[in-house]
């Protein structure tokens, strides 16, 4: 179930982004999606390098495994991106689960730092995890039936299982939270494209 929630997003990010423009050439990426998300940029653009900056080199043999016949237009980074000066004049950025853990401060300012690292109506999307707007939603997520198990839909069982593998909603922030923050930062046009549970996707131009 959390693999197909985890698909599903990816194929989400992934659509949005096609559907913007299809002229994309410069790309950062904060925290790897483990190569399949940036497998697929590349091969829809043909013109697009993506930066991958990475907290940590966990995954950088795999992901450069996954992405050889791509050498030359995937560079992985090992570096706080929070904190170091990275690239800039890029028109697509995104995050698959990465700034999820990351303290209100900190989200905050990685959202000025990522605006002022795009050039004009560049693009930034991420998915993240978020916290249930109150506690009456969460029990309803952590529900053990659905009420209509016939539909062709997720069941609450289900989310719950995957709402488990979070902790106890520490460090995580409602979707208005994300929204207004990113608005703040300055980043216009800005929605939450897809949300299942406590899983959500959000875009915001400059």
């Amino acid at each position: 179930m959390v693999e197909s929630i985890r698909s599903e997003m990816a194929a989400i990010i992934l659509e949005f982004v096609k559907c913007c423009r299809p002229d994309f050439r410069s790309c950062l990426e904060l925290g790897t999606s483990g190569g399949g998300l940036e497998l697929e940029f590349l091969d829809h653009f043909p013109n697009l390098k993506i930066d991958s900056y990475n907290l940590s080199s966990k995954e950088k043999a795999a992901v450069e495994n996954r992405l050889i016949f791509h050498q030359g237009r995937f560079k992985f980074f090992v570096t706080d991106y929070r904190k170091e000066k990275i690239g800039h004049d890029y028109d697509l950025i995104f995050s698959y689960f990465d700034i999820s853990r990351l303290a209100k401060e900190e989200k905050q300012r990685l959202f000025l730092k990522v605006h002022q690292l795009m050039v004009d109506d560049g693009l930034f999307i991420y998915g993240d995890l978020i916290r249930p707007a109150s506690e009456r939603i969460k029990k309803v997520y952590l529900s053990k039936e659905s009420k209509k198990p016939h539909e062709p839909f997720h069941e609450f069982s289900e989310a719950a299982e995957a709402l488990k593998e979070l902790p106890e909603n520490v460090g995580l922030f409602t979707m208005d939270d994300q929204m207004y923050w990113m608005r703040k930062a300055a980043f216009k046009d800005v929605d939450c494209i897809w949300k299942l549970f406590h899983r959500a996707v959000f875009a915001g131009f400059k």
